[in-house]
This record gives structure tokens, C-alpha cells and sequence, in this order.
């Protein structure tokens, strides 16, 4: 009895050890204009701004081709999240998206997902988990390859933006009249509350 006790103690330790954080970050505005491009002065030695969110023409979960600045136009707010399948915070964050994408998708709310560093059998799992009704699109879609992560516009936005960590999922920025340059980003999971009352102050 003593030592089946000793055992659950143990894998009780081990579960909450390593269990993941949340990552709560606050919604901050930012000017790309005046953002230093990260990759560009790593590869060049020289520096110049970002001066707006890139486009995106991804293929999205059914096969069509999905164009991100077609995307945005005539919407009031749009979410750009970047999200990967297999990541704890990416799966705590997507449940908050799609509530408020529910609520508030008839006011001029939609949102434009981005899976990063996703292999198709994370995907699968992902989709049957949360069944999303977002817009969701397929960015890189491979293994964890060291290579690929810094060819991404995701790493060269986050890097630029000071984000340190390892793979920066999720990550997001907010779009409101389709203003690519003047945005507000997050580097991470949204603090609870805070889309749903950035969505109710602007839409």
C-alpha cells in the first residue's frame, strides 16, 4: 500500500511538473513602419522597418486557396493568428477564438488562422478536437526542422517584435479597418478577457 502511494505521489509530481503555462500576454499597439526588420539586418547586416503585415495566399483545410488582403477587406476587425496543432497554448487559446468568432462574427469579426509547423497528423487531431469554424490556412507544414522556422514571415514578425521564445505559438495580431501598418499584436495567449473587450470597444 505504502509503495503504490509512493508511486501515485510520484506521477502526481511529474504530471503538474511539467505541466504548460499559460502564456498571457497584453494587446499592444505598434506602427510597423518603425519596427526593425529582425531577419533582414541578421541577413544583410543593414536595417529598414517592416512598414506592414505581409500578405498571405495559403491553401486552407478544404483545399482552397485562401488570399489574406482579400481576406480583410470590407471587415472591421480581423484576427491573424498563428497557431500550431501539437502546441498546449495554441490549443488553450483556440476555444477563446472561436467563442468570440461566434459572438461577435455578425458585427464585422472574422478571423484569418495560420497553422505553423504543422505535420498532417497533429492537424487531423486538432481539427477533430475543436472543430473549427474559423478561417484556417496551412503554413508551414513539416516536423520540428530548425531550417524551415526561420524562413517563416511569422518568425521574422515575432522575432522583430522581441518574442524570445523557441517556436512563439500563439502569436496574433489585430486588424481593424484593414490598417496593415498600424496594428496590435499579442505574443502569446490573450489574457482572459481582453479580446472579447477590444472586440466590444471597437466593433
Amino acid at each position: 500500500m505504502r509503495t503504490a502511494l509512493i508511486i501515485f505521489c510520484i506521477l502526481l509530481y511529474t504530471s503538474f511538473s511539467h505541466a504548460q503555462e499559460h502564456e498571457y500576454t497584453e494587446i499592444i499597439q505598434i506602427d510597423l513602419s518603425k519596427i526593425e526588420d529582425y531577419v533582414y539586418k541578421k541577413t544583410t547586416g543593414k536595417a529598414r522597418a517592416i512598414q506592414k503585415l505581409p500578405n498571405f495566399v495559403l491553401e486552407d483545410t478544404t483545399g482552397e486557396m485562401k488570399d489574406f488582403y482579400k481576406f480583410i477587406k470590407g471587415k472591421k476587425i480581423v484576427l491573424l493568428t498563428f497557431m500550431r496543432a501539437d502546441c498546449e497554448n495554441s490549443q488553450y487559446e483556440y476555444p477563446n477564438i472561436e467563442k468570440n468568432y461566434q459572438k461577435y462574427k455578425n458585427k464585422g469579426f472574422d478571423v484569418f488562422a495560420i497553422m505553423e509547423y504543422t505535420n498532417a497528423d497533429h492537424l487531423d487531431e486538432f481539427l477533430m478536437t475543436y472543430f473549427p469554424s474559423v478561417t484556417l490556412t496551412l503554413g508551414t507544414r513539416t516536423k520540428e526542422d530548425e531550417d524551415i522556422r526561420f524562413l517563416t514571415d511569422h518568425y521574422r514578425l515575432r522575432k522583430s517584435l522581441g518574442d524570445t521564445r523557441k517556436w512563439g505559438t500563439p502569436f496574433s495580431f489585430l486588424i481593424i479597418d484593414g490598417d496593415l501598418q498600424n496594428v496590435w499584436y499579442v505574443g502569446g495567449e490573450f489574457n482572459p478577457g481582453d479580446l472579447e473587450n477590444f472586440l466590444k470597444k471597437n466593433l
